[in-house]
């Protein structure tokens, strides 16, 4: 019971250190990701404690219980009577049976024990990785970029400047912009897809061989596009019909590329029902070794 007690602790002192400012809370969300450790590892810690007090106890069966020697093993008096004599009292060691059940909880609580305590040390490492090793952001910089470019993308997306859309992109994601929080981001995953497919299919036609690892980036684009209507989760009715000529172009241009069984058909379906959109690379990776053969 101490050692969760120690941790509780620890978990007082972290969440001291981030409020006084000592350690900064920068790399692991702000307050949000200090509650989302809080909550994680103070869950754990009484699990721990749920775990520690049911194995503590002992529960015995009716009668009486006969104290054990060091050994392990009690001595119990027993009455013997040979041919009709007189009963003699004699005492016989008997093995403690219950000593090996009790070895055997005690093993499943230390394994218990350091499962949660290796749980809450993977917590802490990836806390200490984030503030040591990845660049807090900066929410003002970030609000500012913000305010000043995404209504140049409304812009943009009410010209149907889809090109342009896709520059705009890329030079936000190379920049590390907050992009994805514009509300028609989703887009750009198949926008991006298109342009791919399109940009190898270039390649080829200038004489180039894709590679299997091209080859394979191709089919995941192929798939991605065909998964648009299972993207319901991921994108609004309008952005699926805003980008569906753009997509069912790209898809005429690879409509002779491939040939599918009726088993491959259903397993990259599948996965794109299942994942609302998205092909498993795999499973293309998959298809084009056994192709290439």
């Amino acid at each position: 019971m101490w050692v969760h007690v120690v941790i509780f602790v620890m978990i007082l002192c972290a969440l001291t250190g981030w409020k006084k400012g000592w350690i900064p809370s920068s790399g692991i969300g702000g307050k949000d990701g200090i509650r989302l450790f809080a909550v994680v590892a103070i869950a754990g810690n009484l699990l721990g404690m749920i775990l520690t007090l049911q194995n503590g106890g002992q529960v015995y069966p009716q009668g009486y219980r006969l104290e054990k020697e060091d050994t392990g093993s009690y001595e119990k008096e027993f009455m013997v009577s040979v041919d009709g004599e007189e009963p003699v009292s004699m005492y016989i060691q008997v093995p403690e049976k219950e000593l090996k059940k009790k070895l055997k909880k005690k093993q499943k609580f230390v394994i218990k024990l350091l499962i949660l305590l290796a749980a809450l040390a993977a917590i802490l490492a990836v806390i200490v990785f984030r503030v040591q090793y990845i660049e807090p952001r900066d929410a003002r910089a970030d609000y500012l970029w913000e305010k000043e470019n995404f209504p140049i993308l409304d812009r943009l997306y009410q010209e149907k400047d889809l090109e342009a859309l896709m520059d705009f992109y890329e030079q936000a994601v190379e920049e590390n912009r907050t992009i994805d929080r514009w509300e028609h981001s989703g887009i750009f995953r198949w926008l991006m897809s298109c342009r791919d497919a399109r940009e190898y299919l270039a390649l080829e036609q200038s004489g180039e061989t894709l590679n299997e690892y091209q080859q394979a980036l191709l089919l995941d684009d192929y798939w991605m596009m065909r998964g648009l209507d299972y993207s319901e989760v991921i994108l609004t009715e309008k952005d699926r019909e805003y980008i569906r000529p753009y997509v069912e172009a790209t898809l005429n241009s690879l409509a002779d590329r491939y040939t599918f069984t009726a088993e491959e058909e259903k397993k990259f379906e599948d996965s794109l029902r299942n994942n609302y959109g998205y092909p498993r690379y795999e499973d293309c990776e998959e298809y084009i070794k056994k192709h290439n053969e």
